[in-house]
């Protein structure tokens, strides 16, 4: 599908900047055109202008080999089985430019640890803690992200090859949502569905693109693109790719109990396998 008079991804990427900034007033999203994809087959999404990749739609049929009824029910347990998160967990994330309240991120990450040894985030740690009942949920979803996977790898194979250096890591770390390194979680209620505002994934791989998920029982909750003037007609359980870190996106109102997966690449983690190659510290954090 050709998108005319959008913003090229070469454009996008010289605007690009490390800090969010508000788009256009909410209202303006009401006047934005809907693209509505046939449920039936993937569809790439590209700009008129030089044919650049903005998004690609994998619908809920795609993955019915491996999203079965009883898949989905395992998925919706573990989900219910994660710890609460603490208080303080969840100020920050209303603080946070997405304001979604049950968010939780499991990622490896160089941080300002020394010697720049990766590590497993706090939040993965203290969900292991329970009957590592985060391995458990990552464990489950191996199956969609690998079907993505070859998608990626098709779509952007140089990306792809850019990302998969796990010969590079720490014997004891492993992307968690491969080949991407990071996974957030956004868990609704019918009362509190997920519903994101408008933010840019600044951290992401400059060059990459992330993969949203969607599932459970609900209505709404379209990806509006602000910069492309579009909204993004997605249904439980359709995923869709698309450079999140260029693009500030949001969703429209929910009706019924959403949830949300987003797998994505950082950039800092590029960076360190560009720089240590196979020459790589060692003693990660353990699982």
């Amino acid at each position: 599908m050709v998108l005319n008079d959008v913003s090229t991804l070469g454009e996008l990427r010289d605007r690009f900047k490390t800090c969010n900034a508000d788009p256009s007033h909410p209202s303006l999203a009401s006047t934005f055109s809907t693209v509505t994809f046939a449920t039936d087959r993937p569809t790439l999404l590209t700009a008129a202008k030089d044919g650049g990749i903005l998004g690609y739609y994998l619908p809920s049929s795609y993955f019915a080999s491996i999203i079965t009824p009883e898949f989905r029910k395992t998925l919706i347990r573990l989900l219910n089985d994660l710890p609460p998160l603490r208080k303080s967990s969840v100020a920050e994330n209303m603080r946070h430019r997405r304001r979604i309240r049950q968010s939780r991120t499991y990622i490896y990450s160089r941080g300002c640890r020394p010697a720049d040894i990766l590590a497993y985030s706090r939040q993965y740690h203290e969900d292991n803690k329970q009957g590592r009942k985060a391995n458990a949920f990552v464990e489950h979803c191996k199956p969609l992200w690998e079907m993505i996977g070859a998608v990626y790898k098709s779509l952007w194979p140089k990306a792809f090859r850019d990302m998969t250096h796990t010969d590079i890591l720490p014997d004891d770390v492993a992307p968690l949502a491969y080949p991407f390194v990071a996974l957030t979680i956004n868990t609704g209620s019918p009362d509190d569905p997920v519903v994101s505002e408008p933010h840019r994934d600044v951290l992401d791989a400059f060059y990459g693109v992330a993969c949203l998920y969607t599932f459970e029982d609900y209505k709404g909750g379209n990806l509006i693109l602000w910069e492309l003037q579009k909204v993004i007609e997605l249904n439980a359980g359709d995923a869709f790719l698309f450079p999140a870190h260029l693009i500030t996106h949001s969703n429209t109102k929910v009706i019924g109990e959403r949830h949300s997966l987003v797998a994505y690449m950082r950039e800092e983690i590029l960076k360190y396998y560009i720089r240590y190659g196979d020459d790589r510290p060692q003693g990660g954090a353990q699982i």
